[in-house]
C-alpha cells in the first residue's frame, strides 16, 4: 500500500511539474493576416492564382517525438489555407487542396519557451519544400529591403530560402526558390525555376 500510495504522489507531482508553451500577444502580432483574406497573385507569364486563407486555430499540442515521460505541450497558433493543386484553368475541372498551415507560430516549453515561425507556402504547381521554420526572434531582425509588386511597395520584406534538397528534387520545376515575406502584409512574392509570382490584390473571401 505504501508503495502504491507513494507512485501516485510521485504521478501527481509530475504532472504537477509539466510544462506549456506560451504565446504572447505580441508574438501574435507577427502573423499580419486575420484569417479572411483571399490572396491573388499574377505571374511574370501573365497567369492568375490565388491562395484562400482560413480562420485562425489555437491549440495546444505534444512534440511530434513525445515520449511518455515527455509532458511539455506546445502551444501552437496558424493559418490555414487552400489552393489550386491541378493545372486546369477551366474553373469546372480545377480542384483545391486545404492544408492547415500556411504560416504559424509555436512556442516550445522544454525550449525556454522559445518561439518558432513556420511558412508553409503552395499554390497552383507551387510548392516551398521543405517548410522553412525560423526563431521569432531572428526572423525578426532579418534584413529587409524595398519590394515593389503589382499590390503595392513594400519597405519591410524580408527573403527566405529554402534549404537545399538533393539534386533530382531541387531541379524540379515547381518548387519555389525564394519567398518574399513582407512583415507588416505578408506574402508578396514567390520564384520559380521558370518565373515569379506576385502580388497583385488582397480581397475579402
Amino acid at each position: 500500500m505504501f508503495k502504491q500510495s507513494t507512485f501516485v504522489i510521485g504521478f501527481l507531482l509530475t504532472l504537477s511539474s509539466c510544462t506549456r508553451g506560451r504565446l504572447s500577444d505580441e508574438d501574435l502580432k507577427w502573423i499580419p493576416y486575420k484569417g479572411d483574406e483571399s490572396l491573388y497573385f499574377k505571374s511574370s507569364k501573365g497567369d492568375y492564382d490565388s491562395i484562400k486563407l482560413f480562420p485562425p486555430d489555437r491549440y495546444y499540442a505534444k512534440p511530434e517525438n513525445n515520449a511518455l515521460i515527455n509532458l511539455d505541450t506546445y502551444d501552437i497558433y496558424e493559418i490555414g489555407f487552400s489552393y489550386s493543386c491541378l493545372l486546369q484553368f477551366d474553373t469546372f475541372f480545377s480542384q483545391s487542396c486545404s492544408v492547415n498551415n500556411f504560416v504559424s507560430l509555436q512556442a516550445e516549453a522544454e525550449q525556454h519557451n522559445e518561439v518558432w515561425i513556420e511558412f508553409n507556402i503552395m499554390a497552383k504547381d507551387a510548392e516551398l519544400q521543405p517548410e522553412s521554420a525560423i526563431r521569432l526572434n531572428e526572423f525578426k531582425n532579418l534584413p529587409t529591403m524595398q519590394l515593389k509588386t503589382l499590390f503595392g511597395t513594400f519597405s519591410d520584406v524580408v527573403t527566405i530560402v529554402p534549404e537545399k534538397m538533393d539534386a533530382y528534387d531541387s531541379n524540379k520545376n515547381n518548387y519555389i526558390t525564394k519567398v518574399y515575406w513582407s512583415k507588416s502584409r505578408g506574402l508578396v512574392r514567390y520564384d520559380k525555376k521558370d518565373c515569379f509570382w506576385e502580388l497583385e490584390k488582397i480581397g475579402a473571401k
